[in-house]
């Protein structure tokens, strides 16, 4: 059967939950089931924040309320009763939004009907890489992990070593980022980039430097989402990384797109720069962001990747550029380094907003260039309002 990690959580069905039973897939490391929901009062709270933060220290899974099991087999789809099921996911969330330390990001609920009017809630707890998480208790914190259709407390040595686990994931991503933006400023890079200065963007999912996930990238190159940044698909070959979606110039590429085997993915564009003027256009520059981050996160989504994704904005020999704003009377300064590296930003989930996930970065471009903060989002409708 497909496992339910293979589809988001809102197109899972009733027929999804139904192939659990009758194909009886027992409770696991990253599956748990649920005859009722969680109880009322200190107890209740307790044993869900105990299992959110076993799974996210695990390996992700899910927990499935209103299934009926005996010896980790599923028997029954009981469905849960509840007065009012918007408010029980508000009160779930409540619970796994307090005394868990840090937060577990990325937590999603979905209530799945079933014909006869039975209801039942698929929890998703994705794999933290942020972690380890703790629960918090009268007396301190308790660490857990997920076994086979079990949570177990862990002890100081297992505690120790997913800290160092933790942080060896962050450092393998920052120095991947690095030695990229060496090669890049090198330029070895898939294409022969034209010499103006250069907008990277990086996605990188956490998984591909925790598992050996191989996600099926062929053919990614036919998709018209998976394009380069402001430009078209002009050319696309397979090369020892991945798969290349280049943007053509007459003499020279103005970007490129390298998609990895691994899902990480590299876009590099020269094509959001005036270099005759030095500037940087405030619509234009973040509305390519934020149209190219939406329709990376897309790409993932369509290869089977898993959040959460780091993601990374860099900009290359751009000393003395500033930034042309149409609605502000205070004058840009000009960037006072050659490179801004800007501070990555988590995405939790493929459907948060490419609006809010770029703001941040917009934010940090705007302060380099004078400004405390990214206009753009004085106007709700931006960035359609461009269009309109």
């Amino acid at each position: 059967m497909m496992a339910l990690t293979d589809k988001p959580l809102r197109d899972i069905t009733h027929e999804d939950i139904q192939a659990l039973l009758d194909e009886a897939v027992p409770e696991d490391r990253d599956l748990d089931y649920k005859e009722t929901s969680y109880e009322p009062g200190d107890k209740g709270a307790k044993a869900l924040q105990t299992d959110v933060t076993a799974f996210a220290n695990t390996a992700g899974g899910h927990i499935i309320l209103g299934v009926k099991e005996v010896d980790r087999v599923p028997t029954a789809i009981v469905g849960v009763t509840v007065e009012n099921m918007d408010r029980e996911l508000l009160r779930l969330q409540q619970i796994v939004n307090s005394n868990i330390e840090p937060r577990v990001q990325g937590v999603d609920y979905r209530p799945v009907a079933f014909p006869d009017g039975r209801q039942v809630v698929a929890i998703r707890i994705p794999r933290s890489w942020i972690g380890p998480h703790a629960v918090a208790v009268n007396d301190g914190f308790r660490f857990y992990l997920r076994g086979v259709g079990i949570n177990y407390p862990l002890d100081i040595q297992q505690v120790r070593s997913l800290f160092l686990g933790s942080e060896a994931v962050g450092e393998k991503i920052r120095a991947f980022r690095t030695e990229r933006l060496g090669q890049i400023l090198s330029d070895q890079t898939p294409v022969v980039l034209s010499e103006l200065p250069r907008l990277v963007l990086h996605l990188v999912p956490v998984e591909a430097f925790t598992d050996r996930h191989q996600p099926p990238i062929e053919g990614v190159d036919r998709m018209e989402i998976a394009r380069p940044i402001s430009g078209h698909h002009s050319g696309s070959w397979t090369n020892f990384d991945g798969i290349v979606v280049a943007l053509e110039g007459e003499k020279k590429n103005f970007g490129y797109l390298q998609v990895y085997r691994d899902g990480r993915m590299e876009a590099v564009t020269s094509n959001v720069f005036a270099e005759e003027h030095h500037l940087l256009y405030e619509s234009y520059l973040g509305a390519q962001l934020v149209d190219a981050v939406g329709r990376y996160v897309q790409v993932q989504r369509h290869l089977g990747v898993r959040p959460p994704i780091v993601m990374m904005v860099s900009l290359l020999n751009v000393r003395g550029f500033s930034m042309k704003v149409e609605r502000q009377l205070v004058e840009s300064r000009t960037i006072d380094r050659d490179h801004l590296v800007i501070d990555d930003v988590l995405i939790d989930s493929l459907d948060d907003d490419p609006r809010e996930i770029v703001r941040p970065i917009l934010d940090a471009i705007w302060r380099a260039t004078g400004f405390p903060t990214c206009y753009l989002y004085d106007d709700p409708e931006w960035p359609k309002s461009l269009h309109g």
